[in-house]
C-alpha cells in the first residue's frame, strides 16, 4: 500500500503481482475465514505450475 503506482517500478512487474495473488489464494485456501474476498481466488498453479 505504500507504493506509488505512478512512480514505482515494482508496480509494473507482473511476475511479482502474479506471485502475490497466488500467495493470497493459497492463504485463503489454507486459512479459511482469514482472507475474505468478494469471490474466492482461483488457484491457477494447481493447473499450470510452470507459468
Amino acid at each position: 500500500m505504500s507504493l506509488d503506482p505512478d512512480t514505482s517500478a515494482k508496480m509494473d512487474d507482473l511476475h511479482l503481482l502474479f506471485g502475490a495473488i497466488c500467495c493470497v489464494a493459497e492463504l485463503q485456501r489454507f486459512l479459511p475465514g482469514s482472507v475474505i474476498t468478494d469471490k474466492p481466488l482461483k488457484l491457477v498453479l494447481d493447473r499450470r505450475p510452470f507459468i
